[in-house]
């Protein structure tokens, strides 16, 4: 679960105004953007053939599917260190009080 971001309202009270992914959910999205070409099976049998043959002769399909694979997932990387750059601007604000008391995070 990824982190809500909260500011004061006119009243007072804070509210909800966005949302960091969490890298868990960052990672989920970069796979299933590569599931929207590639399934699992198609993956496991590319990789074999490629693994089997010498660099030289890696078939094309093969090398399409990597480069597509490592944009998904170089996207993901910078998708992550632009979340926690942004958490790292944030204030971290203790609300509540005894049992209640928890932190939110707020511009």
């Amino acid at each position: 679960m990824g982190t809500n971001i909260f500011e004061l309202n006119e009243n007072g009270d804070y509210q909800i105004v966005g949302y960091i992914k969490s890298d868990e959910e960052v990672n989920k999205e970069t796979t299933a953007k590569i599931r929207e070409k590639y399934s699992p099976e198609d993956e496991a049998k590319l990789n074999r053939i490629a693994n089997a043959l010498p660099k030289a002769q890696v078939p094309q399909e093969f090398v399409e599917y990597n480069t597509y694979a490592e944009t998904c997932r170089a996207e993901g990387r910078a998708k992550k260190q632009a979340n926690a750059d942004e958490l790292a601007t944030l204030d971290q604000v203790e609300i509540g009080e005894g049992a209640m008391k928890h932190f939110i995070f707020t511009r």
